[in-house]
């Protein structure tokens, strides 16, 4: 008999989706939607109307390992008028893609840990996040298997290949305790947060991969340290801007952090909220396989900064709604879409972002 550990924020466990009630049903405003060629035969296999099957037929694209639904105004042509699927109502919840059957939900299994949360690109994710306070605290426990070996659906399962072409892989989760522990550190903002975790992201990613267990052990200590809590800032609002506006080619000059501190009066704990969830987003400390951990976290960390300077901006004429709904679309262009990624990379070494940050 063998045993794993899961690790998740307190919410997973009683989150459900709110179907048809969503105000942003997450059938629509995707770029891609995959299926598996396994899935997809799974689906065309069934016995349905004549109708169904010629919707199917022109839906779907094929590409080299998957098919692709093509979303004619960013809308998926199986979602019915009552905001559910169609595919769902007609063959079960069994008859899903693994993607659609498992979002919000998001997890990467590593050295016999689980660890697993949800997209805030999720409206009903961000209202929890944003009225409870406790949201992200993290549970942890142990799950006995018969046997050594365990499979999950729609679960990035990490091994030892992967741990030959990226060793620092092999400590995933040490990482994950590290970073969490930092934005969680309510002594700071959240900018101070993210830039020690930049320095320690940069410190880590120069010591060989046979170094790291103490080097993260030594640091984690640091955070003891009150030198080590100084008021600093990840990244200042012009370069947070530029950026927005090369990503997504929308300009926000104005921004109100009153009106915004006003409209989460109370509520305060929100932004930390979101800051914790994103790691569990971007599976830190490595969204970017092929990456480094400094570079995992300048993304990491711009993700963050882009979200607080597009709440502050939608706060001059906003509430909480917007600000909500704003999020959410943002989370998806970035979360969601590891060409996003690089742009933010290929940003920031062009602006010389990575001397800057390092050097407070």
């Amino acid at each position: 008999m063998g045993f794993y550990n899961i690790i998740e924020p307190k919410y997973f466990g009683g989150f459900k989706c709110t179907g048809s009630a969503c105000p942003q049903n997450c059938c629509g405003r995707w770029e891609r939607v995959l299926w598996t060629n396994e899935e997809y035969e799974r689906l065309v296999s069934r016995e349905m109307p004549e109708e169904l099957r010629v919707k199917i037929g022109s839906a779907f694209v094929k590409e080299q390992n998957a098919r692709n639904i093509n979303l004619s105004n960013l809308a998926c042509p199986f979602l019915s008028e009552n905001g559910l699927c169609s595919l769902q109502l007609t063959f079960g919840e069994e008859i899903l893609s693994a993607t659609c059957a498992m979002y919000p939900r998001t997890a990467v299994f590593n050295n016999s840990v689980l660890t697993r949360g949800c997209f805030s690109s999720c409206p009903e994710v961000l209202r929890i996040l944003s009225e409870d306070e406790n949201a992200l605290e993290i549970s942890l426990r142990t799950v006995q298997v018969h046997g050594n070996t365990v499979e999950f659906k729609a679960v990035s399962c990490e091994n030892e290949q992967d741990f030959a072409k990226n060793p620092a892989l092999a400590f995933r989760n040490e990482l994950f305790g590290l970073f969490f522990d930092i934005i969680s550190e309510k002594s700071a903002g959240i900018q101070t947060n993210l830039a020690i975790g930049a320095v320690a992201a940069k410190t880590l990613s120069e010591v060989s991969e046979n170094e790291l267990p103490e080097a993260i052990e030594k640091l984690a200590k640091r955070l003891d340290e009150t030198d080590f809590l100084d008021e600093r800032e990840f990244m200042g609002k012009p370069l947070a801007g530029e950026l927005f506006a090369e990503l997504f080619g929308e300009r926000l000059e104005n921004h109100d952090e009153k009106r915004l501190a006003e409209i989460f009066a109370g509520r305060e704990y929100f932004f930390r909220n979101l800051a914790k969830n994103l790691l569990f987003e971007l599976k830190m400390p490595f969204y970017l396989t092929e990456r480094g951990i400094f570079e995992n976290f300048l993304v990491y960390g711009t993700a963050v900064t882009l979200a607080e300077f597009l709440a502050a901006a939608c706060a001059v004429d906003g509430n909480a709604e917007l600000v909500l709904a704003r999020l959410a679309e943002l989370d998806r262009m970035t979360a969601h879409d590891k060409n996003a990624a690089g742009k933010i990379l290929a940003f920031l070494e062009k602006a010389a972002f990575s001397g800057t940050i390092c050097s407070i």
